[in-house]
């Protein structure tokens, strides 16, 4: 830059003033405009570059003194791993008190995003497409027990999307244990023609369904994806005979232990009869809310997206295997029937598609799924046995036991922004981070409305769906995506390093009811209705902070004072079509208890009193719902019973159906 300077005066005649003939100096005033710019560009990229310079130097500083902490962090999670099966006590705490040392696994960031290490250590949010990491270098334990899969499968189901394809089989390729599985490829029709991206696979075999509607000709895409479904798993389990099927779409990228975990996973389904699937995907895995790669948990929200399950599932569903909706049909209580899912607090699958059948345009994707967190190193599962249902729920319990209760929202609002890292920015292409002080709110604001998002690979293809009667919208086409507030004023922000620090990871237990769920969800920016939930438990890890939201209501594991009480007076009363259950609890001489509705918002208690003949479906919105559809002229519902994930109210009334109503006598 200097010498493009001293180039440009060179071309500068200097300028000599009259009254002066022993002195001479250089008149700013002889630049043409020309000059000036050129001057003041170069002096704007001379500061830029030292500016750089600065900024690069204490980045490298910060990862040097990062690194000189790691050993301790490498200690501690190597001893975690040690002793994961040394007890009861010991799965409690490698279940949920890691500490922040031993979530360190391969931390990858600088001193001052320590609030977040939890979250960052051995995961990435953009994943190479051909790599993803080298599981080859990493000890596989078998905990205490573990099984050979008979004859697994591979099915990854694709209609239109090449591009996106490409991606996925380079990544399933390319895992480890990959040789051990027969692997499918079923496209929905023949269009486009997939020879040329099938023809490096010579594992590979290719079906063709023929994509003709079974339902009608005005059918959507989760009518095509449903029936895609029935017919590809015929075809491995029941044409084929094989064991288990890890079934995928044609979106995803892959960790390198994503076979690992239905490996390691496959003998539980077999010892547990209270679990039916395996997946890879977490619906709360975003970034910022998870943190430990080894850790699994059970859910009984089914969340499909890279999931498996045995041929004796499939033989049990087959038969009543639905149309069209077919997740939400899975979490139905007449078919899930009390069972649960397990799957990793890490996803070990990342969603590429940005365009898919319900992904609105790639707003979902960009509110949720590009922030989800994909685990990036191979790990060591360990001891398993704690998923087990009994050990399971006792750890639970204990959990609960010992948290620390948080009932006021503005409290909980103001510890989440005090426990969120300082926001990131981009600017020419260097990572500026504010790990101090805060000039003053509104320039806060704008530094958070500013973050730039990573460049992720993209979403899933099962997102927002709306019907008629509405959908519920979510990651699965089933649940309302929440919104995230913009950070308030926080005062200041240390830099701290977690690398050696035993501290445990405090726990706070968050009460609440249904109808305040879509507020919390904001503060934690995750989506709404509530997902990957059990038994009215959700566990989330914000940064350094673990918290249970815990619906009282459904919740078995909370004390009796805190738990919620049905009323034994309540009675259920079914409504004529078209009215509010205000109105008929009101002719029954009763008032309805809105408190008690989200109780019979359940197919099982549908039946006593619907006939229901077409079945139920699940994930329906309305305040109205659950319900009845009773009228002839609601073509596409009429007969079915519906289902929500949501709240109901008591005034709510649809002209088409008839509802189910809990009425109380005060």
């Amino acid at each position: 830059y200097s010498v493009l300077i001293f180039v440009r005066m060179a071309r500068i005649r200097p300028s000599f003033p009259a009254s002066s003939s022993s002195s001479m100096r250089c008149s700013f005033g002889a630049w043409s405009g020309q000059d000036r710019v050129f001057a003041m560009l170069i002096i704007l990229l001379f500061v830029w570059g030292s500016g750089t310079y600065v900024l690069l130097n204490n980045t490298a500083a910060g990862h040097k003194k990062h690194a000189d902490g790691g050993e301790g962090a490498a200690a501690a999670s190597a001893a975690a791993a040690a002793s994961a099966a040394s007890g009861h006590h010991r799965h409690f705490e490698a279940l949920y008190g890691q500490t922040r040392g031993q979530r360190g696994g391969d931390d990858a960031s600088t001193a001052a995003a320590a609030a977040a290490a939890a979250a960052a250590g051995g995961m990435v949010r953009s994943p190479d497409a051909d790599g993803l990491g080298d599981a080859d270098d990493v000890g596989h334990g078998m905990g205490d027990e573990s099984m050979e899969m008979a004859n697994p499968a591979i099915v990854i189901l694709t209609y239109n999307r090449p591009q996106y394809l490409r991606e996925t089989l380079r990544s399933i390729f390319s895992l480890r244990t990959v040789s051990k599985y027969k692997v499918y490829l079923s496209q929905d029709g023949d269009k486009p023609d997939l020879g040329a991206i099938v023809k490096d696979y010579p594992a590979l075999t290719l079906y063709h369904r023929d994509r003709k509607p079974q339902l009608d000709r005005k059918q959507g895409g989760t009518a095509y994806l449903a029936q895609h479904y029935k017919h590809i798993l015929d075809r491995v389990f029941v044409e084929h005979k094989h064991s288990h099927a890890i079934v995928c779409e044609d979106d995803m990228v892959f960790a390198p232990d994503f076979l690992d975990l239905f490996e390691r996973t496959a003998y539980l389904l077999e010892r547990d009869s209270s679990l039916w699937c395996v997946s890879s995907w977490n619906d709360y895995g975003l970034h910022g809310l998870v943190s430990d790669s080894r850790r699994l948990f059970r859910t009984s929200f089914f969340p499909g997206l890279g999931w498996m399950l045995r041929r004796q599932l499939w033989e049990e569903l087959r038969e009543d295997f639905p149309l069209d909706q077919w997740d939400h049909w899975m979490r139905i209580d007449t078919v899930a029937k009390n069972r649960d899912c397990i799957v990793p607090e890490v996803n070990r699958n990342y969603n590429i598609g940005v365009k898919g059948t319900n992904m609105e345009g790639g707003s979902f994707y960009k509110k949720y799924l590009q922030r989800m967190e994909m685990n990036a190193n191979a790990v060591d599962f360990g001891d398993l046995s704690y998923l087990l249902r009994d050990e399971y729920d006792e750890l639970v319990r204990q959990m609960i036991s010992t948290a620390t209760v948080v009932n006021d929202l503005d409290k909980l609002r103001a510890q989440l922004l005090a426990n969120e890292p300082p926001p990131q920015r981009k600017w020419g292409g260097i990572l500026l981070k504010k790990t101090r002080h805060w000039p003053n709110p509104k320039s806060r604001r704008r530094l958070a409305a500013a973050t730039i998002e990573d460049d992720g690979l993209g979403g899933g293809d099962d997102a927002p769906q709306a019907q008629d009667r509405g959908r519920e919208d979510d990651g699965d086409g089933d649940g309302e995506p929440g919104r995230g507030d913009q950070p308030d004023e926080q005062g200041e922000d240390e830099e701290s390093d977690s690398s050696g620090d035993s501290s445990e990871s405090p726990v706070y237990l968050v009460p609440y009811v249904l109808e305040d769920f879509e507020k919390i969800a904001k503060m934690f920016k995750i989506m709404a209705p509530p997902r990957s939930i059990r038994k009215g438990v959700i566990l989330l890890r914000h940064y350094t902070h673990t918290y249970l939201l815990v619906d009282i209501r459904v919740c078995p594991f909370l004390p009796d004072e805190m738990r919620f009480h049905p009323n034994p007076n309540m009675r259920v009363v079914t409504a004529r079509e078209g009215e509010s259950c205000t109105k008929a609890c009101s002719n029954a001489m009763m008032d309805c208890s809105p408190e008690h509705l989200q109780l019979v918002n359940k197919c099982s208690e549908l039946k006593k009193h619907f006939a229901c003949e077409r079945g139920c479906m699940g994930g329906v919105v309305g305040d109205d719902v659950p319900n009845y559809v009773s009228n002839k002229s609601k073509k596409d519902l009429y007969q079915y019973c519906l289902t929500s994930y949501g709240a109901s109210s008591c005034g709510a009334r649809h002209w088409s159906t008839q509802r189910i109503c809990t009425c109380v006598d005060w």
